[in-house]
């Protein structure tokens, strides 16, 4: 190549380089890249303003160094894992360097491959700890609830009248364990069949005129 063809070559690759450094800089992303040892050797603003540090505090520092102990012991299992089970997303707990917890879920589909040239991995980084919250919250509502439904559960078995559940179409939902003694029949019989069923033929008319006024 001539010395003007190598320029044109030269400032083209450094046109190139600046449109992708902007277009990392810019991303909405985190993106965090890291050595063969896991020390972290580039973050984007976007990474430094989800986590709360530098840039410069961040280089050199392995990525687990900033996880409480509960998210290394995490880190280091899927790690492990990753090669063997080809794992792609990962979702830890960091801590924000002004002390709140942040979960971050990482997309590593762009794993550098063992060379000799280098070894470690790029990520694209989310902040999910909005999510989290989310889940831990429906998790907590969905025990109280189960705890609730089972103390129902034993109010109604050990009642001596008949509590039940009738649905919009007229069907037990619901019924007691007095049922049996009541009635003569056993929850598992009623559940799904019509109350008015055991009406008495009489008096059909007047509890379905009921029924409607209470629905």
């Amino acid at each position: 190549l001539s010395a003007l063809e190598k320029k044109k070559a030269g400032n083209k690759l450094a046109e190139t380089e600046l449109r992708f450094r902007r277009l990392i800089e810019t991303a909405q992303e985190g993106i965090w890249t890291v050595d063969e040892n896991g020390c972290t050797n580039f973050v984007n603003e976007k990474m430094c303003e989800i986590l709360g540090y530098s840039s410069d505090e961040m280089m050199r520092r392995k990525f687990i160094d900033f996880m409480d102990d509960e998210g290394k012991d995490l880190a280091t299992e899927l790690l492990e894992r990753q090669r063997d089970e080809n794992i792609n997303d990962f979702e830890f707990k960091f801590n924000s360097k002004c002390g709140k917890s942040v979960w971050l879920k990482f997309a590593t589909n762009a794993i550098f491959e063992n060379t000799v040239e280098y070894k470690g991995a790029l990520a694209m980084v989310s902040d999910i700890t909005a999510r989290k919250i989310a889940e831990n919250v429906l998790y907590s509502t969905s025990i109280e609830l189960e705890k609730t439904l089972t103390d129902l559960n034993k109010i109604m078995d050990s009642s001596l009248d008949v509590i039940c559940t009738i649905d919009a179409n007229g069907e037990f939902v619901k019924v007691s364990m007095a049922s049996q003694k009541v009635w003569g029949y056993t929850p598992d019989e009623l559940i799904g069949t019509k109350f008015m069923n055991l009406v008495y033929e009489e008096d059909v008319e007047r509890t379905s005129k009921a029924a409607e006024k209470i629905a």
